[in-house]
């Protein structure tokens, strides 16, 4: 650092001694250049205390320009304490003043103000935070670290000795247990003098929420609706996680929660559905397990802090008839409601896999109920499956007039006949609620004809689900 005043220049316009110790010498230099384009009469004069000295030769002449004049300041202390003087220059008679500062040796401690935790979840886990008490000094130093609030939070060690050039890292723990603002002072006393330090941030509490796609409100319940066996439903919400950290979640099946239903037809009356039941109403057959009539994709996955993704929802009933029993008492499965409750669980939250109490979780799950029908396709094919078409020329078609009915009144059923040779239906798919149907034979050449004509039944929005037979002979 230099100083320029009265065309000269001064380096360094402070004089300062570091570290002293009593009945030592310490030495500084100090020089004066001539920076104006006139010589200068320059001279030194030495400071009031007897514990500096000043060993310099004063030039008789002026300087030159470009040349300059050095002294040196000699300082030998009796006592250890910081002593403050002044040396005095003369440039052509103008005075300028030069700080003299003399600092015994001693420790020089320092730390940070504040110690800040940001966003953290109320886990009731331990975090903590290090920041570093430095000694800049030449002898060690001692802290002390003082907490008198109501805070879960303490400092490690909160007292000690720093040796010189050295740090010490300090370790600030707080318990994430209460949701609130973090806003704190410790007292800080560094060898001696007293300093605050500031603990900042915010516990907050996490949750992992279920939203519907208009207008991103909470979702508590999917209604999946009426749909047939063997074809699949699917409704889709939003997972958020609401929360400053990174989550795994994955979802289970809750199969003990309370008011779930698995296959009870809620459109009879009690007594009908308790008769069923009694009379062994599955013996004839079963719907899938719980884990692949419902499904969650993803099952699995991580969110990052604020994070939200599509979630699916899918409904798969299916029908397995029983392997005991005659085929000619074959019937259409029965309708059944089912009512489900699904969880989406954090991985590792501190509410774990329990049932809890109440409706606090702790925001450690997100549940969401399912609901949904499973019906049998109920196809009326009027007057017989069987159609006799007698002989036929060849070149000429004969016709046989049919009907299909739907006898669902909740699901319709959309149907297509499968292109089969010398045979055509008019029309050949639509809409079944009571519809007349013409399939014809169209003789090109002599031949008994006896296949099976097959139609694909279709439920509203879905793919082939289950297939009906025709048998025609001719």
């Amino acid at each position: 650092m230099q100083g320029d005043v009265a065309g000269v220049r001064i380096t360094p316009p402070v004089l300062e001694f570091y570290d002293t110790e009593p009945n030592n010498i310490f030495q500084a230099t100090i020089n004066v250049k001539n920076i104006d384009k006139s010589s200068k009469n320059i001279r030194y004069y030495g400071p009031k205390s007897d514990a500096f000295k000043i060993k310099v030769k004063n030039p008789e002449k002026p300087v030159a320009p470009g040349l300059c004049v050095q002294a040196v300041v000699e300082y030998e202390p009796e006592v250890k304490s910081v002593i403050k003087d002044r040396l005095i220059i003369t440039v052509d008679g103008e005075v300028v003043e030069v700080p003299i500062i003399a600092y015994p040796s001693q420790a020089a401690l320092e730390i940070d103000s504040v110690v800040n935790f940001g966003n953290v979840v109320a886990t009731s886990r331990i975090i903590s935070r290090e920041i570093p008490i430095s000694n800049h000094g030449s002898e060690a130093g001692e802290f002390i670290i003082q907490y008198t609030g109501n805070k879960h939070l303490s400092a490690i060690p909160n007292t000690g000795h720093v040796a010189p050039n050295t740090a010490q890292i300090i370790k600030i723990e707080c318990v994430t247990k209460e949701p609130g603002p973090i806003d704190e002072t410790f007292s800080v006393i560094l060898d001696g003098v007293e300093k605050e330090l500031k603990i900042k941030g915010n516990i907050v509490k996490r949750s992992l929420e279920l939203l519907s796609i208009q207008g991103e409100t909470p979702l508590d319940c999917v209604k999946f609706g009426s749909t047939y066996y063997g074809t699949d439903k699917t409704e889709y919400a939003i997972l958020y996680n609401n929360g400053p950290e990174v989550v795994n979640f994955v979802a289970i099946m809750d199969e003990e929660a309370v008011a779930q239903e698995l296959g009870v037809d809620l459109s009879q009356t009690t007594a009908a559905a308790l008769a069923v039941n009694t009379e062994g109403g599955n013996s004839k057959g079963s719907t899938n397990i719980l884990t692949s009539l419902i499904t969650a994709i993803p099952n699995q996955g991580i969110l990052r802090p604020y994070e939200k993704i599509p979630i699916f929802f899918r409904f798969s009933p299916r029908w397995y008839s029983s392997k005991q029993g005659w085929k000619s008492q074959v019937t259409p499965p029965p309708r059944k409601d089912f009512a489900l409750f699904l969880k989406l669980q954090i991985i590792g939250s501190n509410t774990g896999f329990t049932k809890l109490e109440g409706q606090q979780n702790g925001g450690g799950f997100a549940e969401i109920a399912l609901t949904g029908t499973a019906l049998p396709v109920l196809l009326d094919i009027s007057p017989a499956p069987v159609f006799d078409f007698g002989e036929c020329l060849v070149g000429e078609h004969a016709d046989v007039l049919f009907t299909l009915k739907n006898d669902s009144n909740i699901l319709p059923v959309l149907y297509q006949f499968k292109k089969i040779a010398h045979f055509s239906a008019q029309p050949p798919n639509a809409r079944i609620i009571l519809t007349p149907i013409r399939i014809t034979l169209t003789s090109e050449y002599q031949k008994s004809h006896n296949p099976n004509g097959q139609i694909a039944l279709l439920s509203r929005n879905y793919a082939t689900s289950q297939s009906g037979y025709l048998d025609t002979d001719s």
